[in-house]
């Protein structure tokens, strides 16, 4: 952790991604814990210019260059099943579409990236995000 603040990626950037950024960014208490490593979205133009330039990342391949400590993926299921093992293996990853672990090969790949000795931890949440 940089400056003792977590890093925190988004992934996805609609109404929920665009609260948790403005939350990190503007909220002085969530500021004082935690900081923006990037945003991603399938489309990048829906980013706007309030989100620092070399705070957007292009290609969510590159995550990890981004240095974060959690990622919170809110954008589609499709994300945990294609990257969430990655993720894990990098950082801890809050799955904001938890209907990823309908299907039985992905809920088995991410038990399986969690349960690894790295300590990075999965959280799914209970009920709505906001």
């Amino acid at each position: 952790m940089s400056n003792g603040k977590r890093r925190v990626g988004i992934v996805g950037y609609g109404k929920l991604g665009q609260f948790l950024a403005s939350a990190i960014c503007e909220d002085e208490a969530v500021a004082a814990e935690y900081e923006l490593a990037f945003v991603w979205n399938r489309r990048p133009e829906a980013i706007g210019d309030e989100i620092e330039a070399s705070l957007r990342l292009a290609e969510l391949e590159d995550f990890a260059q981004y240095r974060p400590d959690l990622i919170v993926e809110v954008a589609h299921p499709k994300i945990t099943e294609t990257y969430g093992a990655r993720f894990l293996a990098t950082c801890d990853y809050m799955v904001g579409s938890p209907t990823a672990f309908a299907t039985l090969e992905v809920e088995q790949a991410m038990r399986a990236a969690a349960a690894r000795d790295d300590g990075h931890g999965l959280y799914i949440p209970r009920g709505a995000l906001r």
